[in-house]
């Protein structure tokens, strides 16, 4: 993890009065052209001077060897060993860099000494810098009134104290003048302020407006989403409630088709009709509807009476009184129908009617809610800008008042001459040690890179002797297998040597004894 640590670089590009970082871990030419193509995203592709930053001053950062200068610094100056490397870059030209390189030295806003007052490290700042000038102009009044003794040896002594008190007069003049500039470059670095103040202000202002005004605009939006949505719902419920009309109606049309295919048919008895009418009553009684229709429908047609067997002997001979009773229930019946129907199309027009109204209501309120948040934003800018106005007013009274205040007491006095003269002097010695004291620290510093430079060479000479003791080590060991490898062979060889000769004796003393058999076969 650490090695990952260190291998990374980060860096931090000021720039538009923010810090915008950002970390890699490429090296050399793709590194720089990573950062270059970050900070070229963050300016807008504005073309601009890349520089990054050291104690002194900004420099320049084109090239893989100003990048690889920076990182070293940064390795140096880290406060740690295991942090990465943090690189600071700012555009050339812009306040930031300006603010960078001139950082230290940046001049305080003056102030005439005053005797009661203790005195601060900007005052001494101040003052050395105006002694300097004094101090000049001391050495050159000096210079003039030496020549002027020097051609007037034969005046009195009346005339020296004359010119001695020219002299102290001539030595106050530019204390004088000192004194005014420096009050009349407060003065106009107190306006300044008064008018930063008031574009401050100003600013504040608007941007209060447009945050009031994208507040206002976003609760209309959702003042909007909500009636749009209220109105999709209604017309949703609306169209659900059209939908089961239609379908109630439906019903009931083919309900009294089925009541008038049925009055058609003949009744054989009375247990049959009360049988029917049970069925009918619980079907129509699945739902509310159909319930409150035979309801009616039992209330307008009555129920057929009972008649003798002799009555119903007549009624299958003559058909005259089923027809008469089943025209009157049919029309009984569409007529019903027609009333029900009537007075579902009222109720349907009654929920229009009133949806529209509530409709209008909910976009009336709406609006009148639009309304209410329009005034009370318009009333609350009106008391922040009057609020604002005030404190203007307050601060451009109290700016008037400490300049009519400094502008009576322009004259300084002799006191504070000789306070300012005295404050000069500390000062100059103030500046020597400070001076010295930077000297030193520099050198200390320069020291300290130095012997961190030489321990960390030291460090790499030791790592290299350790490693090249290891590799002598083992080309020792790989020398000694090697001789004892050509040892080995060397052995080798001188055996193969005495087998050949061995096996060449064999060979001939066999030849020997073959031909010593053959001479003893032919002798026998």
């Amino acid at each position: 993890f650490q090695e990952n640590m260190s291998e990374r670089t980060n860096f931090k590009l000021a720039y538009g009065g923010a810090t915008h970082k950002f970390t890699s871990t490429y090296k050399g030419e793709e590194l720089l052209m990573a950062v270059k193509a970050k900070v070229s995203s963050v300016v807008n592709d504005r073309a601009a001077e890349l520089c990054w930053i050291d104690d002194e001053s900004s420099c320049v950062l084109d090239t893989v060897d100003d990048l690889q200068t920076a990182i070293e610094f940064a390795k140096f100056t880290r406060k740690s060993d295991t942090a990465c490397p943090c690189i600071s870059l700012v555009i050339a030209g812009t306040e930031e860099a300006k603010a960078a390189v001139a950082e230290d030295a940046a001049a305080p806003a003056p102030a005439v000494a005053v005797v009661e007052t203790p005195v601060t490290e900007e005052q001494v700042t101040y003052a050395i810098e105006k002694a300097e000038g004094v101090n000049e102009n001391e050495t050159a009044d000096e210079k003039r009134t030496e020549q002027s003794e020097g051609s007037d040896e034969s005046s009195s002594d009346e005339e020296d104290s004359e010119d001695s008190d020219e002299e102290s007069d001539d030595a106050e003049k530019p204390q004088l003048g000192v004194g005014m500039q420096a009050l009349m470059r407060h003065l106009q670095e107190a306006r300044h302020q008064m008018n930063l103040e008031k574009l401050g202000a100003i600013n504040d202002m608007e941007k209060a407006k447009e945050e009031e005004k994208d507040e206002t605009d976003q609760m209309c939006k959702r003042i909007n989403a909500t009636v749009k949505r209220i109105k999709t719902s209604l017309l949703k419920d609306f169209e659900d409630g059209k939908s089961r009309f239609e379908g109630n109606m439906t019903d009931c049309v083919k309900a009294g088709d089925d009541n008038e295919l049925d009055l058609d048919v003949t009744q054989e008895s009375d247990e049959e009709e009360e049988e029917v009418v049970e069925t009918e009553e619980k079907k129509d009684s699945s739902t509310s509807f159909w319930s409150t229709l035979a309801k009616g429908m039992a209330a307008i047609v009555p129920p057929p009476p009972i008649a003798p067997p002799a009555a119903v002997e007549d009624l299958k001979e003559t058909d005259v009184a089923p027809r008469l009773i089943t025209e009157d229930m049919v029309a009984s019946l569409r007529k019903g129908l027609e009333e029900t129907v009537l007075k579902m199309e009222n109720e349907s027009a009654e929920r229009k009617q009133v949806q529209k109204e509530k409709m209008v209501d909910v976009s009336n309120k709406a609006e009148d809610a639009k309304e209410s948040i329009e005034k009370r934003q318009h009333e609350k800018l009106k008391e922040c800008a009057e609020k604002l106005a005030a404190e203007a007013r307050e601060a451009s009274l109290d700016l008037s008042i400490a300049l009519a205040a400094a502008e009576q007491n322009c004259t300084p006095s002799a006191e504070k001459m000789a306070e300012y003269a005295r404050l000069c002097a500390s000062g100059l010695t103030l500046k020597a040690k400070f001076l010295k004291q930077v000297e030193a620290e520099k050198r200390e510093k320069e020291l300290k890179t130095r012997e961190t430079a030489l321990a960390l060479k030291e460090d790499a000479f030791v790592k290299k002797v350790a490693e090249f003791a290891v590799k002598m080590e083992d080309v020792e060991e790989k020398i000694k297998r090697m001789e004892e490898r050509v040892e080995k062979i060397g052995k080798d060889e001188k055996m193969e040597g005495l087998e050949k000769r061995l096996d060449a004796m064999e060979e001939r003393l066999a030849k020997v004894e073959e031909q010593m058999d053959e001479e003893d076969i032919v002798y026998m």
